[in-house]
């Protein structure tokens, strides 16, 4: 991005620089309105003139899901055949004190039985919701009906620490 900028005339370069503080008066709005960011953009700021460009992490994934298909000359589905899919299973566990999720002690001694249960076979994954009062179990496992047991005894474990 950066060499595109130098290469560019200066009427060119300041339609673009234009065009990044646009984007980003675009994300500062969306932001005020409480929106969630566009995920398939780039993010941009002007920093002393040239325009820093953050990926995000979805893109930021695909490019290198990208290189490692040009490095290697294999096809993407050649580079995914080593993946096994796990049957996922994921519950919204609502109306519960999301904050509380990383520090109660007796919910991380759950997640840490249930992943010693698991062992290399599947995982776990506990996330607030960013946007509603609300905690989201995740849990592959190498059965829908283990990945079912293991969610279900987490999302109780969740509704009677976290409690509102």
């Amino acid at each position: 991005m950066i060499e595109k900028l130098r290469t560019l005339t200066p009427d060119a370069a300041r339609a673009e620089r234009l065009r990044a503080r646009c984007h980003e008066q675009l994300a500062r709005q969306r932001h005020a309105a409480q929106e969630p960011p566009i995920q398939w953009g780039l993010e941009g700021t002007i920093v002393g003139g040239v325009c820093v460009v953050y990926l995000s992490a979805v893109m930021l994934t695909a490019l290198q899901v990208l290189e490692r298909m040009a490095t290697t000359g294999r096809s993407l589905t050649d580079l995914a055949s080593v993946m096994t899919r796990l049957p996922q299973v994921l519950l919204n566990v609502p109306n519960v004190d999301k904050s509380r999720a990383d520090d109660d002690a007796v919910l991380a001694a759950a997640v840490a039985e249930e992943e010693a249960a698991l062992g290399d076979t599947g995982r776990i994954l506990l996330r607030p919701s960013g946007t509603e009062a609300l905690v989201r179990v995740m849990v592959e496992a190498p059965t829908a009906r283990e990945a079912d047991e293991v969610a279900a005894r987490l999302a109780a474990v969740v509704r009677r620490q976290l409690a509102i």
